[in-house]
């Protein structure tokens, strides 16, 4: 699965996306809560009041959080809640792999790849 990295002005990672017509909420869930070192998943209250929040989960000790910007946007925004730490870009490129080694399943990629319209090949 692609992945698009979101570093800070010094360069270092702290947050990525992925596009939401691949995963959902609950793959993520599923995909994360095998993990050793995932703890305190939560997805949000049905009828929430925040329009953006999706999930939050601890990895190694930080907290992260997986956001939709501005409620309808085409991908979640997985990354730190507030910390920054000297050892937080290893841990958001740890979390990052295992998204780009996640393969949707075959009619999820077809009809996300004609949402997206990724089916069309650009021209050279």
């Amino acid at each position: 699965m692609k992945t698009y990295e979101i570093t800070s002005e010094s360069g270092n990672a702290f947050a990525f996306e992925v596009e939401n017509a691949y995963i959902s909420v609950g793959k993520i869930r599923n995909l994360l809560i095998n993990l050793d070192h995932v703890s305190n998943f939560t997805i949000r209250k049905p009828l929430s009041i925040d329009d953006e929040f999706r999930a939050s989960f601890n990895y190694r000790g930080l907290d992260f959080i997986i956001i939709e910007p501005f409620g309808d946007s085409s991908r979640y925004w997985i990354g730190l809640e507030k910390e920054r730490c000297e050892e937080a870009p290893q841990k958001i490129k740890q979390l990052e792999q295992i998204f780009i080694d996640y393969q949707p399943p075959f009619i999820i990629k077809l009809i996300a790849d004609i949402i997206t319209l990724k089916f069309i090949k650009k021209p050279s």
